[in-house]
């Protein structure tokens, strides 16, 4: 197995289709951290790559812009996930999600890692950039998804 997985195909943010019959190949060998940086990605190409990462220790989607307008279904597919930290990185900023903006896209998100029982009991961080949005709007948020207990730590490149 592979243990860390780090996708920056460039320093834009580019669609994610052309890569992800490959990147959906490769990830479930990954075993420690399986990071996206400066992807487009729907909802459903999101809610994919995180269950098939479940097992990795860290799953990370940096500088994406990721669209959530519906909130994310995993069905059963998480409930042997194991992952304990989240990293969306200077995702909800302005010209990326928009979280500030459009704090319904991170709530979406939220809610549906939140109603996984199995994911409640293995988070254990979150790192966000807020894109706007304070530290305890982002706590208030992330436990009244149903995540109560998860520690949300504000990455710390920059001021936001």
């Amino acid at each position: 197995s592979t243990p860390v997985f780090d996708f920056n195909p460039s320093g834009n943010v580019i669609d994610l289709d052309p890569y992800f019959p490959s990147l959906l190949a490769c990830a479930p060998r990954i075993t420690e951290e399986l990071t996206f940086y400066g992807l487009r990605m729907s909802a459903a190409h999101l809610s994919t790559l995180i269950i098939v990462g479940r097992h990795c220790q860290r799953i990370g989607f940096q500088n994406c812009s990721i669209d959530t307008e519906q909130e994310l279904d995993f069905g059963h597919h998480l409930d042997d996930a194991t992952f304990s930290i989240l990293d969306g990185s200077f995702t909800g900023g302005l010209f990326n999600s928009n979280w500030k903006g459009e704090p319904q896209k991170l709530r979406n998100i939220l809610q549906g890692l939140g109603k996984v029982q199995a994911v409640k009991n293995n988070l254990k961080r979150i790192i966000l950039s807020y894109g706007g949005l304070d530290k305890e709007e982002i706590e208030q948020l992330v436990s009244s998804c149903g995540l109560e207990g998860v520690e949300v730590v504000k990455e710390e490149m920059g001021q936001w």
